[in-house]
């Protein structure tokens, strides 16, 4: 049995934790992140603690490295950071509009 990884950038609430759920499974490891340590505790746990998480804000560039740099391989990412900037084909995106998705 192939395991796959699938990270989720903005696991902790919304789109981002409901995505979580659906896909945990036997043949997918699941990493979620988000910038509040608390929010993403309570998410994990809701997860039943089986789950890969990070706390970084994904504004912050060398953040992002330092968590990609740290992780290892993985097969899926999404970007589920809440806001209306920072949507379409990754390869594509602005890390500044990435950012401001983000934003509060």
């Amino acid at each position: 049995m192939s395991i796959e990884h699938c990270v989720i950038i903005g696991g902790s609430s919304g789109i981002g934790l409901a995505t979580a759920k659906r896909l945990l499974s036997p043949t997918m490891k699941v990493t979620i992140t988000g910038r509040s340590e608390d929010k993403l505790n309570n998410a994990w746990k809701s997860l039943g603690g089986t789950v890969g998480k990070a706390a970084f804000d994904a504004t912050k560039p060398d953040a992002v490295r330092h968590f990609f740099d740290g992780l290892g391989p993985f097969d899926h990412l999404v970007l589920a950071a809440s806001g209306g900037k920072g949507l379409g084909p990754f390869a594509t995106l602005d890390l500044a509009d990435i950012g401001g998705g983000v934003d509060e």
